[in-house]
């Protein structure tokens, strides 16, 4: 199995997954093989060149972790096309609805829309919704400046911890 993170989220936590685990991580974000883009659409259009320049394991199982309200999340439906022969887990990062802006709760909206009639359809094995509100909770007292690391951590070892209960 990899992990494949998409945005700054997802990239922050398969990064996770790959230093305490064994499981490849894949990084997709502003910082690596993806261009920056001025919007969600721009992205979303990119995306066939982006998907086509990744180099993914050849692994039958995949978890694909990403938060909708980043521009880069506009990729995911092309790279979801990418991996429609693997085994998809999805663990979608659900926003505090209070930190986004207008802009940020639509593309939020519409990722995380295609992504429920996606697990419908049954094209993924499982999709698993992480609220960071509710993660914050668990997390207890931190620092503004280290709050998201301690969440992406947590996260992380939730991701690890499925993995070694699939196998």
């Amino acid at each position: 199995m990899f992990v494949l993170g998409i945005g700054e989220a997802g990239k922050n936590i398969a990064s996770e997954v790959a230093q305490i685990s064994n499981l490849k991580a894949v990084c997709v974000d502003t910082d690596g093989c993806v261009p920056k883009k001025k919007t969600h659409e721009e992205y979303e259009k990119s995306g066939p060149s982006v998907a086509k320049k990744l180099k993914l394991p050849k692994d039958k199982d995949v978890t694909v972790i990403v938060c909708g309200a980043g521009k880069v999340s506009g990729l995911t439906l092309s790279l979801l096309e990418v991996l429609k022969n693997k085994n998809i887990t999805v663990v979608y990062i659900m926003p505090d609805p209070f930190m986004l802006s207008k802009t940020q709760k639509l593309q939020h909206n519409v990722v995380f829309g295609v992504l429920q009639e996606y697990a419908r359809s049954g094209l993924f094995e499982s999709m698993c919704i992480v609220s960071n509100k509710d993660i914050e909770a668990f997390v207890g007292s931190a620092s503004i400046s280290n709050m998201y690391e301690k969440i992406n951590n947590m996260v992380a070892n939730f991701i690890v911890s499925l993995h070694w209960f699939k196998n």
